[in-house]
């Protein structure tokens, strides 16, 4: 086990993105196990977020690639958004952040599949967005659903990059399992603005739920 706790934010971003790319990839097979307290997990989380782009620099495409899909898989950090012992405002604040990564990371390269299947693995292992057992977790469940709704509707409606779109409306095809009141006005609202046939297809599919 491989221990995190006194780490600083450029040794794990190094921790992240510095590793060759291999198939399987470095984090299979447990000898990346590592231990972190949740709440750095989330603040380097969201730092990475807000301000990704010096990645793009630093790291070539096929690094960066494997490692956006090693931070939200169940080897990697957003587990940390379902620890309900931690101040919710934080973990709001990462998801939020997510716009950001979007923005101004994803929309310049999409790093493969990387941004399109960024929601499978976030709703997986750091959502859990499909109820719980307590009322209490039930509820946890429904205000991280609303929250990464909020996410989903902005880069879907006010990022302009219609690979972005794909991917927003892809996450929001995963949430009308379960809010689709919630999903079906801001698919509308995209349908407005007249994308192109394959979109405008692509939308109707995820509106109901069928991806």
């Amino acid at each position: 086990m491989i221990d995190l706790s006194d780490i600083d934010f450029e040794a794990w971003v190094a921790f992240t993105f510095d590793h060759p790319v291999t198939d399987p990839a470095w984090y299979f097979g447990g000898k990346w196990e590592f231990s972190m307290p949740d709440a750095k997990t989330l603040a380097f989380c969201e730092r990475l977020f807000r301000q990704p782009e010096f990645l793009l620099d630093q790291y070539p495409e096929e690094v960066l690639s494997q490692g956006f899909w090693f931070i939200p898989s169940a080897y990697g950090y957003l587990y940390t958004l379902r620890n309900m012992e931690l101040e919710w405002t934080a973990r709001e604040s990462c998801i939020l952040a997510m716009y950001s990564l979007f923005d101004r990371l994803f929309a310049r390269n999409p790093l493969g599949d990387a941004a399109y299947m960024w929601w499978d693995s976030t709703f997986s292992f750091g959502g859990r967005l499909w109820g719980g057992i307590s009322r209490r977790t039930r509820a946890d469940r429904n205000r991280l659903r609303k929250t990464f709704l909020v996410v989903l509707r902005d880069i879907l409606l006010t990022i302009d990059n219609r690979e972005r779109q794909r991917s927003a409306l892809h996450g929001l095809g995963h949430l009308a399992w379960v809010t689709r009141k919630l999903v079906g006005p801001i698919i509308d609202s995209y349908l407005l603005k007249a994308p192109d046939q394959d979109l405008s297809r692509f939308a109707r599919i995820c509106k109901v739920g069928y991806m």
